[in-house]
């Protein structure tokens, strides 16, 4: 099944994309933000020299996906024309900074789908780990979601789940968990789905379940030192 893969250059993108291609789909093309910071890149491809399944650029190499910086998905329709060029029948998304337009999505009808580093319908939206953080809530919402793209973020049907509780050993411990239960979502869970084995469920309508950013305030220790610059920093 050839696939166009919405990513980012980060651990959490990584492991989904490898987790796609060991699941046998074919990657056409990865696309990703074109306002990534250049910087993000080049920690990617550091990593992948002592890590490569940890590593974006390294899955790239090894598979020889052609890579493609993008606008606004709802701003380029020449994109989704490029998609149709490229034979592509299934959108895989993991970390990818821009909104699907339903009209893009139309274009794969039930082989659209996401992976969010949360268990919807809490902490919807670009940052649910410095929010669970913040809150303390990653043993009740820590987790995966694999589920179907809608126009709306990170609201559409949930087709599985992995709980990733905190891990005692620290944040990179527990980002490592995250990164293991996403390869997994990836490598089995979206294959059982695309055989019409997993009946995705709709989302609980809930209110505050979204989290986009905390205020200048809430990070402050004092006039000196933020309490979460280097997580937010470290996300996944």
């Amino acid at each position: 099944m050839r696939t166009v893969f919405l990513g980012s250059p980060s651990r959490f993108c990584a492991r989904a994309l490898w987790g796609c291609l060991d699941a046998g789909y074919e990657v056409c093309e990865f696309w990703y933000g074109h306002r990534t910071p250049r910087r993000d890149w080049r920690g990617d491809r550091q990593l992948g020299w002592f890590n490569p399944n940890w590593s974006v650029s390294a899955a790239l190499r090894r598979h020889k996906i052609s890579q493609l910086p993008v606008p606004p998905l709802r701003t380029a329709s020449e994109l989704w024309r490029r998609a149709k060029d490229l034979g592509a029948t299934l959108l895989v998304s993991a970390g990818f900074p821009y909104i699907a337009p339903a009209e893009f999505l139309q274009m794969f009808p039930g082989r659209a789908v996401n992976l969010h580093p949360a268990l919807l319908p809490d902490y919807r939206g670009p940052k649910p780990i410095l929010g669970m953080l913040y809150r303390d809530d990653v043993d009740r919402c820590g987790g995966v979601t694999l589920h179907q793209m809608v126009p709306e973020i990170d609201a559409g049907p949930i087709i599985a789940q992995q709980r990733v509780p905190w891990n005692p050993q620290g944040f990179r411990h527990w980002e490592a968990d995250l990164g293991r239960a996403t390869y997994a979502l990836t490598r089995t869970a979206l294959p059982t789905y695309l055989h019409g084995q997993i009946d995705p469920q709709p989302q609980i309508a809930r209110d505050d379940v979204y989290f986009r950013r905390l205020d200048p305030e809430s990070l402050l220790i004092n006039s000196q030192l933020t309490s979460l610059r280097e997580i937010g920093r470290a996300h996944v």
